[in-house]
């Protein structure tokens, strides 16, 4: 259902080109009558005698907007919240000359709304080995979203289109609809796909000893990977850098890490028996992750679209690799910033968004464990854990601003911590002695 006030206290920006908010009526159009979810999957035991599967399905998945995407018509959208923005102000302020030029803000919502679905399939492999009680499993893993949501300012100038098919806004360009300033939009339209492959070995416990590994390849891509305007992910950007042309952010997913690989195993020690000296284990896991993508950025208005929402980016130096470092990576360097020039003023950079990676990951955990049975099912267990055992740095992303790693200011300066790591992703060693009571 679509959501409604009782005294009609609800107002959105139904269209970009609209001189006024509508008050009251239905928020959004309900698009989700005629939606149909198909799923389908099937098991196979290809030997007759348990020991090898084949399984696979494919389904497609809808998700309906929850509160939090649709809650900014009802808190912060005119008439009922007028905000603006102000520097240095004279006091006393007045408030009739914030934001841009005396108009107000407003955050609306999709009025013609559009369903939100994923088609996701699977096919994968099960065998069980002829030795040591293991089993080997393959996969393959697809999805593929459609009419996401994401969030931009839609309240652009509106840019002279040059014979090359290129936008150029020129300088003093105004916001298409001079009746409002920043319209941070609730937006439809952006999409993903995700390809994977895993493979696993899985050995059961036998004589004490039980062991996994699993290793995923996977890419992932998209145009936006989070629905709200804050960031969901530390290395991503919180907003489309031109919601009249989404594509432009299509790349790497936040949230895309290339390679993982996991491996565990416990072992029951096989000295001392009895309730006092017996029940030790030790236990071993390690995981290894490539880096995150994140983006290369320039803050603030740069190709004077009219709005600081949407950051900017700058352009590729041709024949310039950013991730080839004179002298090598380091964490003062980890890209070459170089590698990017600011762009003419009142056009878009050509740098992708997120077309650099972070630093890979890698850490070992230990523990020893001695379990100790006191009666019917309770149990003492006493833990010595090592986090990091290795105390190896994992290095964070260079992160100058919240939406990247930023390479020039506004103006056109190069900054002087660009492609500087500042902070650790992980911790380093740590040491705990732990009791656990069991029941």
């Amino acid at each position: 259902t679509t959501p409604k006030e009782r005294d009609g206290k609800v107002s959105n920006l139904r269209n970009i080109n609209d001189a006024t908010v509508t008050m009251g009526g239905d928020l959004f159009k309900n698009p989700t009558y005629r939606n149909v979810a198909p799923r389908l999957g099937f098991a196979w035991d290809v030997t007759g005698d348990g020991r090898m599967a084949v399984r696979g399905g494919a389904g497609m998945f809808y998700e309906q907007p929850l509160f939090y995407l649709y809650r900014s018509p009802i808190f912060r959208s005119v008439p009922f919240v007028d905000r603006g923005v102000t520097s240095r102000p004279v006091l006393p302020i007045d408030i009739s000359k914030l934001g841009s030029g005396g108009v107000p803000d407003t955050e609306p919502f999709p009025y013609d709304l559009n369903s939100t679905y994923t088609v996701q399939y699977n096919l994968n492999v099960q065998r069980e080995l002829p030795f040591f009680g293991t089993v080997a499993s393959l996969n393959y893993m697809s999805s593929r979203g459609h009419n996401l949501f994401g969030q931009g300012d839609i309240n652009l100038a509106i840019p002279e289109i040059r014979p090359d098919g290129t936008q150029f806004w020129a300088a003093g360009a105004k916001r298409r609809n001079p009746n409002f300033g920043t319209v941070r939009s609730v937006l439809q339209g952006f999409r993903s796909e995700y390809n994977g492959v895993s493979f696993g070995l899985e050995k059961r416990r036998s004589n004490g000893f039980a062991a996994q590994l699993s290793y995923t390849y996977g890419n992932s891509k998209d145009n936006r990977s989070g629905a709200g305007g804050r960031l969901e992910f530390r290395n991503g950007q919180s907003r489309t850098f031109d919601p009249y042309n989404i594509d432009l952010d299509w790349g790497r997913s936040d949230f895309d890490v290339r390679h993982n690989l996991t491996a565990n195993a416990s072992y029951d020690l096989p000295f001392g028996k009895g309730k006092v000296y017996g029940g030790w284990q030790i236990n071993v896991i390690g995981t290894y992750a490539s880096g995150v993508p994140f983006s290369p950025i320039i803050p603030g208005d740069p190709d004077r679209d009219g709005s600081t929402e949407n950051p900017g980016r700058p352009d590729l130096v041709p024949g310039c690799n950013s991730n080839v470092v004179p002298g090598g990576r380091s964490a003062n360097l980890w890209f070459n910033p170089q590698c990017f020039a600011f762009p003419t003023p009142g056009t878009r950079g050509n740098a992708k968004r997120n077309s650099l990676e972070g630093p890979a990951l890698a850490t070992v955990d230990f523990a020893i464990v001695k379990t100790t049975p006191i009666t019917g099912g309770l149990q003492v267990q006493l833990r010595l854990e090592v986090f990091n055992a290795f105390n190896r740095a994992n290095f964070d992303i260079p992160l100058n601003d919240p939406d990247g790693s930023a390479i020039f200011d506004d103006k056109g300066n190069r900054l002087a911590d660009a492609g500087k790591i500042s902070a650790l992703a992980t911790d380093g060693r740590e040491v705990q002695f732990a009791i656990r009571i069991l029941y």
